[in-house]
């Protein structure tokens, strides 16, 4: 196969691996913070999975922290969408 045919599924792999990355950037303090918040045996959340089931044992001042720190952290998609 030559270079042109393989920067398409580079392409690809480099992409999901960006995804990847952002989704671990987003979800890896709130499952950190879930982790801490409840013990274990009473939440299904793992330092890499969210079980949203675990999100409502959670006190709602915690929820506005994660709900605020998601909203400073990830922009809303309209807006990444107007940056070139």
């Amino acid at each position: 196969m030559t270079a042109a045919g393989l920067a398409g599924p580079t392409r690809r792999v480099n992409e999901a691996r960006a995804r990847a990355r952002r989704y671990h950037a987003a979800v890896h303090p709130v499952c950190a913070l879930i982790c801490d918040i409840l013990p274990e045996g009473q939440r299904e959340t793992t330092p890499s999975e969210i079980h949203f089931e675990d999100l409502e044992k959670l006190p709602m001042d915690d929820v506005a922290r994660i709900s605020e720190w998601l909203t400073e952290k990830v922009p809303p998609r309209h807006a990444s969408a107007a940056v070139p």
